[in-house]
């Protein structure tokens, strides 16, 4: 049994009923991000591909807070990295309009950033490990902005939303001896919305061409 938030105290299936249900945020986010998708007729695989991978998001997650061992680990933080690299991939692609050689080595950078940051699952209750996708998304937002792409704020929200959700994830155990059940959960929800914002972004300005 791998028991690294607060709201775990023993064995079973359902010793993180909250954890597990809040992964609801998930699903939500990949049906609002279909439905922002689906009237428009440019985005096709990539669509599919991004819905997807939230929807795995939401499905490993749920994994983990219920079975709570090293293959259910890896069902949750796999999925998150696959969507981290794929969104800014196409974004990148299509909304920076970058070479394809540029693409490769942003998407290069965030991996191998990600995979370093992972060497110290200490620090931070863990939460080090996404440091280099808020530094990316910070990054995004700025350029969105800047240029006055169409919802010119979503990822100055959307970073925002990122660094509320990483701070309930870094006080999980923390509070422990305050409230029982943590603040995990509230990642998950933060997460979804963070999702949605991400996705809104990219699809309200994918090139119609």
């Amino acid at each position: 049994m791998i028991d690294l938030y607060c709201e775990r105290l023993g064995p079973g299936l359902l010793a993180e009923p909250i954890n597990a249900l809040s992964n609801i945020a998930f699903f939500i986010a990949a049906w609002a991000s279909w439905q922002a998708i689906k009237p428009l007729r440019v985005i096709h695989y990539e669509g599919y591909l991004l819905i997807g991978l939230i929807i795995m998001i939401g499905m490993g997650s749920t994994l983990f807070h219920t079975f709570a061992t090293a293959w259910a680990m890896q069902a949750d933080v796999i999925p998150i990295l696959l969507f981290q690299l794929c969104f800014v991939w196409f974004y990148s692609l299509k909304v920076m309009r970058l070479h394809y050689s540029k693409s490769v080595a942003i998407v290069i950078v965030l991996f191998v950033a990600s995979h370093f940051s992972r060497q110290y699952p200490n620090l931070l209750n863990g939460s080090l490990m996404y440091a280099p996708t808020l530094f990316v998304i910070a990054v995004l937002a700025a350029f969105h902005f800047h240029q006055k792409k169409n919802n010119p704020q979503i990822l100055i929200w959307a970073t925002a939303v990122f660094m509320t959700s990483l701070f309930f994830r870094t006080i999980d155990n923390a509070i422990c001896p305050y409230l029982v059940i943590g603040s995990h959960f509230l990642w998950h929800l933060c997460n979804g919305w963070l999702i949605y914002l991400t996705m809104k972004a990219l699809v309200t300005n994918w090139p119609t061409q």
